[in-house]
């Protein structure tokens, strides 16, 4: 809250017209010291503990802080006049950015989205953007240079020339200058036949009027196709590849910055700036009063000031919680993993007694199903013998009275046509083969059967003898 009140503070004290105001500038100024003075506090007691950390960054940090207010202090504060007040004004814009920038560094990974989410922004910068940079600049470079040469062949070789070179090629990440190409129909074309000895490369009288040609277009097309088309296009891939390599990573990554978040939060005073003061007056009592005690008391001239402290200082519970709390994550989750594992575990052996189950069922379904089918089997042959029976204990009869039946031919008109059983009979004349029983209702054509289903002891036409091959029928079922 106090860090935002100072950015309003200091972006108030930058738009302010001319020279600036001076009380608004002291505030700042006075401000910005005491953020310098509280990044130098934990930065010693930090360093007082792991001695074996660098602090390169850390100190540069220090050092660029203190330089800002020095040059704040002249350029505002201190009538020296040693720094004009527009180069000032840049000073202090510059200070800006860092200020607003260092806020992201300093709370954003405090959330669990937009700490990981940093992190991959500052990969995307420091190696995609780096590598594309690389691939980049020499396209532009050269881009720029054939563009303008060609364009403004009699352009003056000035500073001028260069700032056009640069601007043309480096804005044209962010945008697309083609209006060069359009011409300018006010430029009046270069005579040739005029007596100046110079010598003119453009079609034009004035040197700023664009030459539009062949070789224009070429250029700026094939300059645009490779960095718009196939180098923009590159860089998303490679912000695209290296979002999706570090998602499985990014708690990870976001539970480190955290921890090295409270590690400099706990070094740091109680109160932040600007009422850090208060704790700068509590320590330099602090040390007043140990000076006083080493001086006139004997025990405490052995013990250290109260501010030099710093293993002895008593901190609550709650301040040491963080690798707590991420034990007690830890275990959470493994509890969670376990959890879950006995229940898939446990699911896994109820579908396995299902199938179980399912099978056993299944093959007695099976079973049942075969001894139904045998059953019926028996059936139809036991059907067929009574018939066979019935038959044959009808031909006797028959062959009783057939003397009789001779005798009248009206009583022969009305006998009922006797059945030829012998092809029906099982097995097969002369062999084991057992027919397939057919009972009598299914006997004339006319009637369907669907489960009339007999074995074809049949083979095809090459397999019989030569002689008899023509005499062979085709087996319409192989």
């Amino acid at each position: 809250m106090f860090y935002i009140v100072y950015l309003a503070f200091f972006s108030i004290a930058v738009l302010w017209p001319s020279c600036g105001n001076y009380l608004l500038d002291l505030i700042v100024c006075i401000w910005t010291s005491l953020l310098a003075l509280e990044s130098v506090h934990p930065a010693v007691r930090m360093r007082k503990k792991y001695k074996a950390k660098t602090f390169v960054l850390k100190i540069l940090e220090i050092i660029v802080m203190f330089v800002f207010v020095l040059l704040y202090l002249i350029g505002r504060i201190l009538p020296l006049n040693l720094i004009d007040p527009y180069s000032t004004r840049v000073i202090l814009c510059l200070g800006l950015i860092y200020f607003y920038y260092r806020i992201i560094y300093i709370y954003l990974p405090i959330s669990p989205t937009l700490g990981p989410l940093l992190y991959r922004v500052k990969l995307m910068v420091l190696v995609d953007f780096i590598n594309f940079m690389r691939m980049t600049i020499l396209v532009i470079i050269s881009g720029g240079i054939v563009i303008h040469a060609v364009m403004y062949p009699d352009y003056p070789f000035n500073k001028e020339l260069f700032r056009r070179t640069f601007h043309k090629a480096w804005f044209s990440l962010f945008m697309t200058p083609i209006t060069d190409l359009s011409g300018d129909f006010r430029c009046t074309l270069y005579s040739k036949g005029s007596s100046n000895s110079t010598c003119r490369a453009g079609e034009f009288e004035d040197w700023k009027c664009p030459n539009v040609g062949l070789w224009s277009y070429i250029f700026n097309i094939q300059y645009f196709v490779l960095l718009k088309l196939i180098l923009l296009t590159l860089l998303y891939a490679l912000f695209s590849a290296t979002a999706s390599k570090l998602s499985a990573e990014s708690d990870a990554i976001w539970k480190f910055q955290r921890y090295h978040l409270v590690v400099d939060f706990s070094n740091r005073l109680r109160l932040p700036a600007p009422l850090n003061v208060i704790s700068y007056v509590i320590i330099l009592l602090q040390f007043v009063r140990w000076l006083f005690c080493r001086a006139f008391c004997c025990t405490c001239r052995n013990s250290p000031p109260d501010g030099a402290k710093s293993d002895g200082r008593r901190y609550s519970i709650k301040d040491y919680t963080y690798w707590n709390q991420l034990a007690q994550e830890y275990e959470s989750t493994q509890q969670t993993k376990e959890m879950e594992q006995g229940i898939l575990e446990k699911q896994m052996d109820m579908i396995k007694s299902l199938m179980e189950d399912f099978m056993y069922h299944k093959q007695m379904m099976q079973s049942l199903k075969s001894s139904v089918r045998e059953l019926e089997r028996l059936m139809n042959y036991s059907h067929v013998h009574l018939e066979n029976i019935r038959h044959l204990a009808n031909r006797e009869t028959s062959s009783i009275t057939s003397t009789w039946d001779s005798v009248t031919d009206s009583s022969n008109r009305n006998l009922p046509p006797v059945m030829n059983i012998l092809s029906r009979r099982s097995p097969y004349p002369g062999t084991r083969v057992q027919r397939f029983p057919v009972p009598d209702k299914y006997v004339p054509w006319e009637v369907m059967w669907i489960s009339y289903d007999p074995v074809a002891f049949t083979q095809q036409r090459p397999d019989f003898p030569v002689i008899l091959q023509s005499y062979v029928d085709e087996d319409i079922l192989l």
